[in-house]
């Protein structure tokens, strides 16, 4: 019995059989890229070529159906008794019993030729898949929706396999794709203040165009403003916190979203600095330096 790998198209794959004489026990082995037991409804049927099912098992309950384990790889497996007919020929479908189509069909086109004296030659088969499903695209790298980031690279990915058409421009402009040689994009000289829209769609190998995949962000490369903080002479005993030498005031382009952080960093004898660090939501930043001098106001014993 000649046995082929089976070809996958997301749930449907057919396998041609060709028997050469008659068996009683039949064990079929071949690698499914991620094939993982199903929670439905499952079967595999085998077919005679006039598409009469002579075997029928639901992988999702049976028992007698071997899935993966450990390090043996993708390898599914499963054994019928099932008696095949010499030079009979036979097929097998699984079906998920999904109502959505497949994505690819794989279409067999047998012929068979016979001169005059009615010698018949060996049947010959044309095959081919008809791929109807659209590509789906997705964007796998993105900056932030307020970002600081000029220029910044785009990563995306299709699940099969496509070329690219991608598309940046400011928000409200029709796109307008050009292709792309990968699946990354580079957005470059983008201005402060904007918004911009990143379009990408994909087409797979037979033709079929998928609907865009897209992302809108606003480029903010301002950073907040700081006030000047005066320098202060204190005891150096006292209260040395924010709190009671007090703090600068903040206000950024975008907001009040603005995180205001100190660091004290030392300085001469008897004083040191206070470095005032304010970050905006696009992770700009700006510092001040406030200078603190220490003396002892205690009367001397």
């Amino acid at each position: 019995m000649a046995r082929t790998a089976p070809q996958i198209a997301r749930g449907l794959f057919f396998l041609s059989l060709t028997s050469q004489k008659r068996t009683q026990f039949v064990c079929f082995s071949w690698p499914i890229t991620e094939f993982v037991c199903p929670t439905r409804i499952s079967y595999i049927r085998i077919h005679r070529s006039d598409g009469t099912v002579v075997f029928c098992v639901d992988v999702a309950i049976t028992a007698g159906v071997i899935y993966p384990v450990g390090s043996l790889g993708p390898t599914f497996q499963f054994t019928t008794l099932l008696t095949f007919t010499e030079k009979e020929s036979y097929y097998v479908t699984m079906d998920h019993e999904d109502i959505t189509p497949p994505v690819l069909t794989l279409i067999n086109a047998p012929s068979r030729s016979e001169d005059l004296a009615g010698n018949s030659a060996l049947p010959a088969r044309h095959s081919w898949f008809v791929g109807r499903t659209p590509p789906m695209v997705i964007i796998t790298s993105k900056p932030a929706t307020v970002s600081n980031q000029n220029p910044f690279t785009f990563g995306f990915d299709c699940r099969e396999i496509c070329s690219f058409e991608c598309f940046v421009r400011q928000q409200g402009i029709i796109p307008a794709y050009s292709r792309c040689n990968s699946n990354r994009y580079t957005a470059r000289k983008l201005q402060n203040e904007k918004t911009y829209v990143f379009y990408v769609r994909g087409t797979d190998d037979v033709g079929n165009q998928g609907n865009p995949d897209s992302y809108t962000w606003t480029v903010d490369l301002q950073p907040p403003v700081t006030s000047n903080m005066a320098s202060q002479t204190v005891d150096c005993k006292s209260d040395l916190s924010p709190s009671t030498l007090g703090k600068p005031s903040v206000s950024d382009n975008k907001g009040s979203n603005t995180i205001l952080t100190h660091q004290d960093l030392p300085a001469s004898s008897c004083s040191f600095q206070r470095k005032w660090t304010a970050t905006d939501q696009a992770i700009n930043s700006a510092s001040k330096i406030q200078d603190i001098n220490l003396i002892n106001l205690r009367p001397r014993q």
